[in-house]
């Protein structure tokens, strides 16, 4: 019971320390989090704008790794509000380490406006890296991480006594590189959709 309570309080922290740096690719985008469509319209359009916010995000994504001359295919994507159950590469107690990790890394960098970042995991679970674009300048942003031993040994390692104190990813390497600039995402609204739809 520690242990998932220990869990379930990192992950509202780290909820609440994402939420809490306001970065937004769209009003618009927002809108659709808290849009529940009861119309074939709504649906189609809240549909339009996750599609829109994806291809944007994936676009800053794979700035960086032409940046940072990453190849994506080694990797796999989690957004920073998937829960720890999805990483199929890490153990879900590893998972939320990460994303603990991730958030201390990034959060004296990002400003609101930049892009929002994302988590890759490598294939073999056996390091990761949180990249994001400023919105302004264009530049990406790469934190490494790794877990120090193996990802097994990593995960044993993590007791209900660790829990609140230790964390096995490790901040290897930061760096920053020039990128292309690329424009904030401009989505219309439910209105707009509608009467550009008909």
């Amino acid at each position: 019971m520690k242990l998932v309570k220990g869990v379930l309080s990192t992950s509202a922290v780290a909820l609440a320390l994402t939420l809490g740096y306001g970065y937004a690719i769209t009003d618009a985008a927002n809108d659709s989090k808290e849009f529940v469509p009861q119309t074939k319209e709504e649906e189609a359009w809240a549909n339009y704008v996750d599609e829109a916010v994806k291809n944007k995000m994936f676009e800053a994504y794979d700035d960086a790794f032409k940046s940072f001359e990453i190849n994506p295919d080694d990797y796999s994507y989690y957004s920073m509000h998937d829960e720890s159950s999805r990483y199929k590469e890490i153990d879900p107690k590893l998972a939320v380490r990460l994303r603990v990790a991730a958030l201390k890394a990034v959060k004296p960098d990002i400003k609101s406006g930049d892009f929002m970042p994302g988590i890759f995991v490598k294939k073999d679970g056996s390091k990761a890296f949180v990249t994001f674009k400023e919105l302004d300048t264009g530049e990406n942003h790469i934190y490494w991480f790794a877990t120090g031993t193996n990802v097994e040994k990593a995960s044993a390692r993590i007791s209900a006594a660790d829990e609140a104190q230790s964390n096995p990813w490790v901040l290897e390497k930061k760096e920053e590189k020039d990128g292309t600039k690329l424009e904030k995402l401009e989505l219309q609204n439910l209105q707009e959709f509608i009467n550009n739809s008909r």
